[in-house]
C-alpha cells in the first residue's frame, strides 16, 4: 500500500502587483510576531507559512489564482508572459524576502525560526470570470492539488484580495476541497490600513460547523461533526453536539435497546444549550430548532411515531423499518389503541399474555411488540371469546389442589359468582368438557417436552386449556366448530400454521362487516361477528395491523432472507394484502418508504393516555 506524505496548501487570490508600495510590518491579533510585507498578499501568505510550520505542518503547495480584474495595466501589457511575471513576483516579493540570505546556505530557507528544506510548489491558475466557468477553475485547482488524493490535506486561505470573484469563489473552492477530504485550518486577510493580519473566524469555526450541521439535517449523519467537535470549547453546546453524534450513531447501528436512553439524554442536553451570540451557540440553536428533540418525548415516554418519521424524512429507511416493527407497538399501547378486551391487563397493569409468560411491565416495548405480533393477531384470528373464557377459567380454577374435584369446584364457584352472561356459557363449556372426556382416565397418558405427564381426563383438558396448549377444545365448544382458523394451512412438517397465513386471516376477520356475505364471513357465526363489531376503533386497528404485517415482512427479508426467493406463504399474503386491502407490498426503496409513510399516517394517535389511566 502506498503511503502518502501529509500535505498542506495555501490558497490565495493574488492582488495587483504594485511596484510603488513601501515596506510595512504587520502584526496578527493576539500574537507578538511582526511580518514583513510589501505586496498586498505578501504578509498574510508569510504568516500562514509560519503559522503552519509552528504547528508542525509545513506548507507543500501554494495555489495562486490570478483574475483579470486584479491584473494592472503594467502586467496585462505582457499578456502571454503573465504567469512568468507572477512567478517572479511571488518568488521575489514573498519567498525571497521572507527567506533572506537562507538561499545562500545550501538551499535551506531559514528566517525568524522558519525552516524549509525546499520551496513549496507554487501553482499559478488563470481565471477569467467573463469567459471561464467556476467548474473549470475548480478542476484546475483540483488537478494542481491532486484532488483524488486530498484526504488529510490541510488548507490555509488568504482572502485579502477584494475582487468580486474572490468573494464568492474562495468559499466555493474550500467547500470543494473539503468535500474531497481536505480540512480548513485557518483563513486570514490583511488589513492594509491598520497593518494587521486578521483571522476570519467564519472560515475556521462557522463554515465547517455549518456544513456539519447541514449534513446532519439533510441525512441524519454526523461524519463531519465528529471531526470538529473535539476541538470545540467545553460547555453545554459541545455536550449537546456530542449527544447528537451518539443519537446518529445509535440509529446507524440499529441499536434499539439503548435508543430510548439516548433520546432522553439528547433532549436533556439540548435544554441546557447556551443562548448567546457566539457562532457555536447560533449553530447549536439552529440544530435545536430544526431537530426539535422534545417532540421525541411524551412526558416520560418515547414518541416512536416521531422518531420513525424523522428517520423516513432523512432517508434512514432501514432504521425506520426496524423501529416501526420493534417500537411502534409501544406507541399504540401507550395510546390505548389496543383494546383491553383483546389484550387483557391484570390488576397491576401488566399485560396478560397467557399463551406465553406474564409480561413484566405495561410499557416494555420489546414485550409489547411480542404481544402485538403474537397474541393480538392470534386472538383476533382464533376468536376473542375463547380468550375471555380461558382468562375466566384461570381465575375460577385458582388454588384448586385436587384435580379430581377441579371441574365440580369450578362449576360451583361460577354458579355462586356469576359476573356476566358469559359465565353461563362457561358453565355449559365445562359441562361439555366433563361429558366429552369422562372415562378417558383408563386410556393412558402422554409426556410433553418438559417431562410433564398429562392424562386425558376432563381436569387435564381444563389444565391444557387454561395454559393455552389446547385452545382447539375451546374453539369447538365455544363456537360449535364455526371457525376457519383451525383450517389455516400448516407448514411442511405440519406442526404449526404458516405464520403469514395466520396473520392474514386475523386481518380478514377484523375486516368483516355485520352484513358481509363473503366467504370469510361464512366461517364466523353471529357471536363471533358481534365480538368483532364491538372492538373500539376497529377500523383504525385494522389499518395499523395491515401495515405492520407488510413492514414485518419487509423487515424479515431485509434481515434474514434477502437472497432467497419469496416463499409461498409470503407470495400468498402479498397477493391477499393487495386484493383484499389494496396494499401494494414491494421491497425496493421507494415502495418501502411509501409503506412507512402510509403506515405512520394510519397509526398516528394524537394523544398519549396518561400513565394512571393505563395502570387502572
Amino acid at each position: 500500500m502506498t503511503v502518502r506524505k501529509h500535505r498542506s496548501a495555501v490558497l490565495t487570490f493574488l492582488g495587483q502587483y504594485r511596484s510603488q508600495l513601501g515596506i510595512s510590518y504587520y502584526t496578527c491579533e493576539g500574537e507578538e510576531d511582526r511580518i514583513l510585507g510589501v505586496q498586498i498578499s505578501e504578509a498574510p501568505i508569510k504568516y500562514l507559512l509560519k503559522y503552519a510550520q509552528k504547528n508542525g505542518n509545513d506548507i507543500t503547495d501554494v495555489v495562486c489564482v490570478l483574475t483579470r480584474e486584479i491584473t494592472d495595466a503594467e502586467l496585462s501589457a505582457l499578456k502571454g508572459r503573465v504567469n512568468n511575471t507572477y512567478d517572479r513576483y511571488f518568488r521575489s516579493s514573498i519567498i525571497y524576502p521572507y527567506c533572506g540570505e537562507g538561499l545562500k546556505r545550501g538551499g535551506e530557507i531559514v528566517e525568524e525560526g522558519l525552516h524549509y528544506p525546499i520551496f513549496p510548489r507554487v501553482h499559478f491558475i488563470d481565471w477569467d470570470p467573463a469567459n471561464g466557468s467556476p467548474e473549470q477553475l475548480l478542476k484546475n485547482i483540483g488537478d494542481a492539488l491532486d484532488i483524488g488524493h486530498a484526504d488529510g490535506l490541510d488548507l490555509y486561505a488568504d482572502q485579502t484580495a477584494t475582487g468580486r470573484e474572490s468573494i464568492y469563489l474562495m468559499p466555493l473552492i474550500l467547500q470543494y476541497l473539503e468535500m474531497a477530504g481536505g480540512r480548513l485550518r485557518k483563513a486570514v486577510y490583511a488589513d492594509i490600513n491598520q497593518k494587521t493580519i486578521r483571522v476570519i473566524r467564519t472560515g475556521t469555526e462557522l463554515l465547517p460547523l455549518q456544513e456539519a450541521a447541514g449534513e446532519f439535517l439533510l441525512s441524519g449523519h454526523c461524519t463531519k461533526l465528529k471531526t470538529i467537535v473535539k476541538d470545540l470549547p467545553e460547555g453545554n453546546d459541545k455536550t449537546a453536539l456530542e449527544k447528537l453524534i451518539t443519537f446518529a450513531d445509535t440509529l446507524a447501528m440499529n441499536d434499539t435497546a439503548h435508543l430510548s436512553a439516548v433520546i432522553r439524554e439528547l433532549a436533556e442536553a439540548f435544554r441546557e444549550v447556551s443562548d448567546d451570540s457566539s457562532l457555536l451557540s447560533q449553530t447549536v440553536t439552529l440544530l435545536k430548532e430544526k431537530l426539535e428533540p422534545e417532540r421525541f418525548l411524551d412526558e416520560d415516554r418515547i414518541n416512536w411515531h416521531e422518531v420513525v418519521k424523522w428517520c423516513v424524512d432523512h432517508q434512514l429507511t432501514q432504521q425506520a423499518v426496524v423501529l416501526f416493527v420493534e417500537k411502534m407497538p409501544s406507541y399504540w399501547f401507550d395510546r390505548k389503541l389496543i383494546p383491553d378486551d383483546v389484550i387483557f391487563f391484570d390488576e397491576d397493569g401488566k399485560i396478560d399474555a397467557y399463551e406465553g409468560t406474564l409480561l413484566s411491565a405495561p410499557h416494555n416495548s420489546d414485550r409489547e411488540t411480542e404481544v402485538f405480533y403474537g397474541p393480538l393477531y392470534d386472538r383476533i384470528a382464533q376468536g376473542l371469546m375463547i380468550h375471555k373464557y380461558v382468562r375466566r377459567l384461570r381465575e375460577i380454577g385458582e388454588n384448586i389442589q385436587e384435580p379430581a374435584e377441579k371441574l365440580q369446584v369450578m362449576k360451583h364457584r361460577i354458579a355462586n359468582t356469576i359476573s356476566s352472561s358469559g359465565d353461563e356459557k362457561l358453565v355449559d363449556i365445562l359441562t361439555k368438557i366433563q361429558n366429552t372426556y369422562r372415562g378417558f382416565e383408563e386410556f393412558g397418558s402422554y409426556e410433553d417436552s418438559y417431562g410433564t405427564v398429562y392424562g386425558k381426563t376432563a381436569s387435564a383438558v381444563i389444565d391444557q386449556c387454561i395454559s393455552g396448549r389446547n385452545l382447539a377444545v375451546i374453539h369447538r365448544l365455544c363456537y360449535d366448530n364455526h371457525d376457519a382458523y383451525l383450517d389455516i394451512p400448516r407448514n411442511v412438517s405440519g406442526d404449526n400454521r404458516r405464520t403469514y397465513s395466520k396473520k392474514e386471516y386475523a386481518l380478514e376477520v377484523l375486516s368483516v362487516k355485520e352484513t358481509d356475505n363473503t366467504s370469510k364471513a361464512q366461517h364466523l357465526n353471529r357471536e363471533q361477528i358481534t365480538e368483532i363489531m364491538n372492538i373500539e376503533n376497529r377500523g383504525k386497528l385494522l389499518e395499523v395491523m395491515k401495515y405492520y404485517l407488510a413492514l414485518k415482512m419487509v423487515r424479515n427479508r431485509l434481515n434474514y432472507a434477502c437472497e432467497k426467493e419469496l416463499s409461498e406463504d409470503e407470495e400468498n399474503t402479498i397477493a391477499s394484502l393487495k386484493g383484499s386491502f389494496g396494499l401494494q407490498v414491494g421491497f425496493d426503496h421507494d415502495s418501502v418508504e411509501r409503506l412507512l409513510r402510509e403506515g405512520l399516517a394510519a397509526g398516528y394517535c394524537e394523544k398519549c393516555v396518561p400513565a394512571e389511566e393505563t395502570e387502572e
